[in-house]
């Protein structure tokens, strides 16, 4: 299968994957009246996301990467879409990365320096990114020199490539962070086991994206050997990595919402963690909350006793009440 075949499959699937999920937790959230920031990143990438993937199906539509000219094929409309999704995308990776990193600082609610390093990530990547899109927004002065209109002088490219590494690699690094971090977040909440491990996997899974962007920088080095951009090859090469490009960002946003759909579980009686487990005492609708807690009683009895006066008087009053508990199963 050809990249460009393969570009159409990949857009598709995780439009159409993002649509449901992004839909689900947006609807969670406002039924709830729990829509947070964290929501709002998500409604941002996911947004620029499709308009990434609409300007790369122009370009395709306009014969990037064909190996024939056909009818109605014009190579620099296709360049010129194809050269401004990649800015989209960079700005579509930016707000995925925050919103993972929001849903993140929502959990960790008790712990402040959890919290301090995920702002402090937040601002690194804003940083790189921002530094990124003026790099590549004015690679080319005017840019329309960039998809092959008009004359004017261009940045060398190893500055692009130097860039492109320096995106790649705060990415890398992010990935593992808010991937791992779950675990850690997770570990001391009083829930069951499976729900930790059911949150961990689902937000941890994000990680898994920067398997993407690892082989995204694999092509982008490739590109950069290469002594033209326009030539078969290195568009072929683009293809292949905008399409990793595609599947990182749209990974992110899947993790990030898949996350927020946890309530959703119950209704799914194999899901670990769902109303059908095992456990009869098991609660399934339990959010972490913080650290647990253990509650020391004064008597080992049923009851609760409470001195009203100093009981090392010789006359003082003293409640006891009784309490019971009792389950029930629906």
């Amino acid at each position: 299968m050809s990249p460009r075949d393969s570009f159409w499959s990949v857009m598709v699937a995780f439009v159409v994957i993002n649509s449901v999920t992004v839909g689900l937790r947006l609807w969670l959230r406002i039924t709830s009246g729990s829509f947070g920031y964290d929501d709002w990143a998500t409604c941002v990438a996911f947004g620029v996301f499709v308009v990434f993937c609409a300007f790369e199906f122009q370009a395709l539509g306009y014969g990037y990467g064909a190996t024939e000219m056909l009818p109605g094929y014009n190579p620099i409309l296709a360049a010129e879409f194809f050269v401004i999704a990649q800015l989209l995308y960079l700005v579509a990776q930016l707000a995925a990365k925050i919103s993972v990193a929001l849903v993140l600082y929502r959990i960790a609610t008790m712990a402040p320096l959890i919290r301090k390093i995920l702002i402090a990530s937040m601002v690194i990547l804003s940083i790189v990114s921002v530094v990124s899109i003026f790099i590549f927004g004015f690679q080319c002065r005017p840019l329309s020199v960039a998809w092959g209109v008009g004359t004017g002088t261009c940045l060398p490219g190893s500055t692009i490539a130097n860039t492109a590494y320096a995106v790649s690699a705060a990415d890398i690094l992010f990935s593992w962070l808010y991937g791992l971090m779950p675990i850690y977040l997770l570990w001391s909440v009083q829930i069951s086991m499976r729900t930790k491990i059911v949150v961990s996997v689902l937000l941890g899974f994000g990680a898994v994206s920067c398997i993407a962007t690892i082989l995204r920088l694999n092509y982008a080095i490739m590109v950069s050997s290469l002594p033209s951009t326009a030539a078969a090859q290195a568009v072929n090469l683009l293809l292949t990595a905008t399409i990793y490009s595609a599947t990182e960002v749209g990974l992110a946003i899947f993790c990030a919402s898949l996350a927020a759909l946890k309530p959703l579980l119950k209704f799914i009686p194999w899901i670990p963690g769902s109303s059908k487990g095992t456990s009869k005492f098991e609660s399934n609708n339990l959010e972490p909350r913080g650290p647990s807690i253990r509650l020391q009683d004064r008597h080992a009895d049923t009851g609760s006793e409470e001195s009203i006066l100093p009981s090392n008087q010789q006359h003082h009053i003293q409640k006891t009440t009784h309490y019971e508990v009792s389950y029930e199963s629906h």
